[in-house]
């Protein structure tokens, strides 16, 4: 019985030798049947060892998704999460947008009162604080009848004398209740610039804060996301080789894999043993060899030339 597979092949030759071509066929058939049988069961037995091993794994993954599925909970029932943070940083940063507007449109405001101030101060600089004016005593009714009875004279004898009245500038009165107002409004927008001011720098740092909070809770939840998904992916594979592994377990696998191509059959005409008839010719060879050669020394003792013709 002799095995050989070629080489660069998935074949696998069974040649066997016998005298009766029947049996030598029958021997072959059997083997190759015998091979089919023994590859199926052991292939069954490893498929059955790596099915259990499959299930245990399988058991393993389901626990590490259940732990991992419960810190990612876990994580997401904690206060200040990944969404609220968001939505407070994004409230941070409108008010952020917000007081830097209002920041703008003060010192738009403070240019333009500054402006007035100036102006204001300028026309107040130009203005006579006070105003004189000069009539006649008579002219004044009140003033008159004071005169006339303080002095006792008549009122004819009062009618060229003339009084000066100095009284505050209307216009100056108004341009400085201005200045003064404007100052106010400066004084003011300045302190309001000063809080804003304030405010931005507490909303800056109160963003930065947020951000750094953020993105340390984003690295945990993705790290924590990741291992879910990462298990789940695990489970599934874990799955998918199951059901395959036991697809193979039910099937004929060692059948399906190896199978017999073509059966052997008693040869028409027996190979004979080539080996014993090259012996045989070899040993016939020789002893017709020497027989001529005793023939000839036999010829040649007996006093006759076999080429020779002795008449008596």
């Amino acid at each position: 019985i002799e095995v050989e597979s070629p080489k660069n092949t998935n074949l696998i030759y069974v040649n066997v030798k016998n005298a009766d071509p029947q049996l030598a066929a029958d021997i072959a058939n059997v083997l190759s049947n015998k091979y089919v049988d023994f590859i199926s069961e052991k292939l069954q037995q490893q498929t059955g060892k790596s099915a259990e091993f499959i299930t245990k794994q399988l058991e393993m993954e389901k626990q590490n998704l259940e732990k991992a599925t419960q810190e990612l909970t876990a994580f997401l029932a904690k206060p200040r999460g990944v969404d609220e943070l968001k939505q407070e940083l994004n409230s941070k940063l409108t008010q952020l947008t917000e007081f830097k507007t209002k920041v703008t449109q003060v010192k738009i405001d403070v240019e333009s009162t500054s402006g007035a101030l100036a102006k204001a101060r300028q026309a107040l600089e130009t203005t006579p604080k006070t105003i004189k004016t000069t009539k006649s005593l008579a002219s004044d009714p009140l003033m008159s009848q004071v005169a006339v009875e303080n002095s006792g004279s008549q009122l004819k004898n009062l009618a060229g004398l003339q009084m000066t009245d100095e009284q505050l500038n209307p216009a100056y009165t108004s341009l400085l209740t201005a200045v003064k107002n404007y100052e106010i409004t400066l004084a003011q927008y300045t302190t309001q610039l000063d809080s804003l001011k304030r405010e931005i720098e507490a909303r800056q740092k109160e963003i930065e804060q947020l951000q750094a909070e953020l993105a340390e809770k984003e690295n945990q939840f993705e790290i924590l996301n990741h291992e879910v998904e990462l298990a789940k992916q695990t489970r599934d594979a874990y799955q998918q080789k199951l059901k395959e592994a036991n697809i193979k377990q039910s099937a004929e696998i060692g059948r399906s894999s190896v199978i017999v191509v073509s059966d052997a059959l008693p040869p028409a005409r027996p190979v004979s043993n080539k080996k014993l008839i090259v012996a045989i010719a070899g040993v016939l060879g020789i002893m017709i060899s020497v027989f001529a050669v005793f023939f000839m020394e036999y010829w040649k003792s007996s006093g006759k030339d076999p080429g020779v013709q002795v008449e008596g």
